[in-house]
């Protein structure tokens, strides 16, 4: 089930979303109207929201994590936030990867692949947020 997430492809990424949020114990909350995009979209947003969660439950220390998902027109966006004790951003993410920490990369990897964006916004005491923009068109 972790390697093909049947729920995924059977009810789509909203449904698969909050199935997983609440197995995570995390809230979830969706914004506009579900639909189903691309599979390659769903999945791959899908993974990020994995790792996402994987990374504030070994990293966080947080008492809240979110998980909303927004569909607009042309787009959908994924977002993965907790109140967590955050960290500095490096400069350049290679200094993650060099040091044991391939999730971030990984998620850009992933994006890109969809030609996604990702944005992570974070510091030391203020939790981290994830962004994932993907096209839909």
């Amino acid at each position: 089930r972790a390697l093909r997430p049947l729920y995924l492809e059977d009810l789509g990424l909203a449904p698969a979303l909050e199935l997983l949020a609440k197995e995570s114990g995390v809230g979830f909350t969706l914004v506009g109207t579900s639909r189903r995009v691309k599979p390659e979209i769903e999945l791959a947003l899908y993974r990020i929201a994995q790792e996402s969660l994987s990374n504030a439950r070994r990293h966080a220390q947080a008492t809240q994590v979110e998980v909303t998902l927004a569909y607009a027109p042309h787009q959908v966006r994924l977002t993965v936030s907790d109140d967590g004790i955050g960290f500095a951003l490096p400069e350049d993410p290679s200094v993650l990867a060099r040091s044991g920490h391939f999730g971030l990369m990984g998620m850009n990897e992933r994006a890109q692949l969809i030609g996604a964006q990702v944005v992570v916004d974070a510091a030391p005491g203020e939790g981290v947020a994830v962004t994932v923009t993907a096209p839909t068109t």
